[in-house]
């Protein structure tokens, strides 16, 4: 992160780290002489990574969900389903703490 990692995953024997094209001879540079200076074999390979927008692309991993026999969960950009007369329709949209009804605990609730 001190080279200025956008973000870094941890294996078990390896680490991926993702950083701006422009990096790459700096990250490539400072990677050699940590190795070096440690007595390690450090292999670095790199893979670019196409831009996405994030804050549209996430959308596509939530759908309407039949989360009991009378409520539907559906997303605020998602048509509802067909309704029934016995069926509420919550239109929320998801976030980090609600919103999905896929969990089991807000399955419980529900």
């Amino acid at each position: 992160m001190e080279l200025g990692a956008g973000g870094v995953e941890e294996g078990d024997e390896t680490l991926a780290a993702y950083f701006r094209p422009e990096e790459k001879e700096k990250v490539a540079l400072a990677l050699e002489g940590f190795g070096a200076a440690h007595s390690l074999a450090v292999k670095v390979e790199w893979e670019e990574i196409a831009s996405e927008d994030w804050w549209e692309s996430w959308k596509k991993y939530f759908h309407p969900l039949e989360a009991s026999k009378n409520l539907w969960i559906c997303p605020t950009w998602e048509d509802a389903p067909p309704p029934r007369p016995e069926m509420a329709v919550l239109r929320i949209d998801p976030g980090r703490a609600f919103g999905t009804g896929g969990h089991e605990t807000t399955r419980l609730c529900l």
